[in-house]
């Protein structure tokens, strides 16, 4: 899965930088002319909307990706040791909490009272505050 999400990585550093030469060309009046002298406008615009449609599709592919993973990596931290307490592990429970895989988040929020002895529900900016006071505390190690 990490090769995919390079390679989509690369895509998406590719489309971006194509969207803004095709927005130069399309906002730059001499480039503009120039452009629709060589291809012409009808080409022109269906270049710029075919790269566009690829870039979100893309996009959206790469998001379901990282959500999939974010996924995968919540629930192996779910299978750890019952004495866990470090911050990075708390973050990604956390952010667990956003899955839309709805039995992740669950069982993020319930690893998250285990291992905190706090139950702040599944509001993930409720337990980011939680974690922000426990850091500011004196005494506190996360």
């Amino acid at each position: 899965m990490k090769t995919l999400i390079a390679i989509i990585q690369g895509m998406r550093l590719l489309f971006i930088a194509v969207l803004v030469v095709l927005a130069l060309i399309l906002f730059t009046p001499p480039l503009y002319d120039w452009a629709i002298d060589k291809v012409g406008s009808e080409t022109l615009m269906r270049i710029s909307i075919g790269v566009s449609l690829l870039a979100i599709i893309q996009e959206y592919a790469r998001n379901r990706l990282m959500r999939q993973r974010q996924s995968a990596l919540a629930r192996a931290i779910l299978r750890l040791s019952p004495g866990l307490r470090h911050r990075e592990a708390i973050v990604i429970l956390i952010q667990a909490l956003e899955s839309p895989d709805e039995s992740v988040s669950h069982d993020a929020h319930e690893e998250l009272v285990r291992i905190t002895n706090q139950d702040l529900g599944t509001d993930p900016e409720a337990w980011r505050g939680w974690l922000k006071h426990q850091q500011r505390s004196a005494g506190i190690d996360l």
